[in-house]
C-alpha cells in the first residue's frame, strides 16, 4: 500500500505491552545507496524509520514509528524494514498528512520502499517464514553495523588528525609569511648595501682621480716654479742686454764688455803704477 513520504505507523496492544515487558524487540534496517558516488563527497545517510516513545494509558498502549523520506540526487532508498523477533498480530494505523489507513496485520516484518515514478513510499507486511532474505539482511546489517562502528572510530581519529594538521598548517603558513617578510627586508637591506658598495666604488674612483689630479697639480706647481726661476734668470740676462733701442746683439755686447775690461785694465795699471811710485817714495823716506 502507498503511504506517502511522511506518516506515523502505530501498533496497538498486545504489541506495545510485549515491547514494554521485554518479550518483543525489533531491529530497524535502512538500505541507502549513493546515486553518483564522488571523491571527497560527504553523504549523510537519512533515517527513514524512527521509533517514538510508546504511548500508554489505563485502557491500552500504542507502539509508534515515524516514517519520513526526502529524495535526493545524491542517494536513493532501496528499502527500510522493521524486523521483530517474533510474529505480531495487532491492529495498526497509518496516519499521513492527507490520508489515514488502518486494519489488522499478522507479520514479523514491515518493509518500506520508494516508488520514484509516483514519488511515494509504499509499505508491505511480510512474514520471515516465507521471506528468508530478510534473515540474510539482518545478518548483513549486523556485520555492516560492526564495520560501520569501526569506520566511524577511524573517521573520528582521522578527523582529529586532520584538525591537528590544519592547525599545524596554519602555524606553518603564518611562519612562512613571517619568513617571507623577513626575507623581503633582508633583500631590501642587501639592495641598499649593493647601492652603498657601488657608491663606495664610485667614490674610490673619484678619490684616485683626485689624488692623480693633486699629484699632477703639485708636479705642475714644481715645474712652474722651476720655469719661473729659470725665466727670472733669463730676465736678468735679457735686462743686461737691453738698451734704449731694444736688445744688443751678443757679439756687440761682448765687444762692449771687452772694451770696458780694457779700460778697467788700463785704470788698474795706472793705479798699480801710482801705488808703486808711492811705495818707492815711502821707502826712500824710510831709508833716510
Amino acid at each position: 500500500m502507498y503511504i506517502g513520504n511522511e506518516c506515523i505507523l502505530t501498533f496497538e496492544d498486545p504489541v506495545c505491552k510485549d515491547f514494554l515487558s521485554g518479550e518483543l524487540d525489533f531491529e530497524i534496517i535502512h538500505i541507502i545507496q549513493p546515486s553518483e558516488p564522488k571523491s571527497n563527497l560527504f553523504i549523510q545517510t537519512p533515517v527513514v524509520i524512527q521509533c517514538i516513545n510508546p504511548s500508554v494509558n489505563d485502557e491500552a498502549g500504542k507502539l509508534k514509528f515515524s516514517v519520513q523520506y526526502k529524495p535526493s540526487d545524491r542517494y536513493h532508498l532501496k528499502s527500510a524494514s522493521i524486523i521483530f523477533n517474533k510474529k505480531i498480530e495487532a491492529y495498526y494505523e497509518i496516519r499521513g498528512r492527507e490520508n489515514t489507513s488502518n486494519g489488522n496485520c499478522s507479520c514479523q516484518s514491515i518493509r518500506i520502499g520508494y516508488d520514484s515514478s509516483l514519488d511515494m513510499l509504499y509499505l508491505e507486511f511480510e512474514n520471515l517464514n516465507t521471506h528468508n532474505e530478510n534473515k540474510v539482511q539482518i545478518s548483513e546489517y549486523k556485520s555492516l553495523t560492526g564495520e560501520n562502528r569501526e569506520l566511524c572510530s577511524e573517521i573520528n581519529i582521522l578527523e582529529e588528525k586532520i584538525f591537528e594538521k590544519k592547525k599545524e598548517n596554519e602555524i606553518l603558513i603564518s611562519e612562512k609569511v613571517r619568513l617571507q617578510e623577513k626575507i623581503q627586508d633582508i633583500q631590501t637591506e642587501v639592495d641598499n648595501l649593493e647601492k652603498i658598495k657601488e657608491d663606495i666604488s664610485s667614490l674610490e674612483l673619484k678619490k684616485q682621480k683626485l689624488r692623480f689630479d693633486i699629484e699632477q697639480s703639485e708636479n705642475n706647481s714644481e715645474t712652474s716654479e722651476q720655469l719661473l726661476q729659470k725665466l727670472s734668470y733669463f730676465d736678468d740676462i735679457l735686462s743686461f742686454y737691453k738698451n734704449d733701442d731694444g736688445y744688443d746683439k751678443i757679439s756687440e755686447k761682448l765687444e762692449g764688455i771687452k772694451c770696458e775690461i780694457d779700460t778697467i785694465m788700463k785704470h788698474i795699471a795706472v793705479l798699480a803704477q801710482k801705488r808703486a811710485d808711492i811705495k818707492n817714495i815711502i821707502d826712500d823716506e824710510l831709508n833716510i
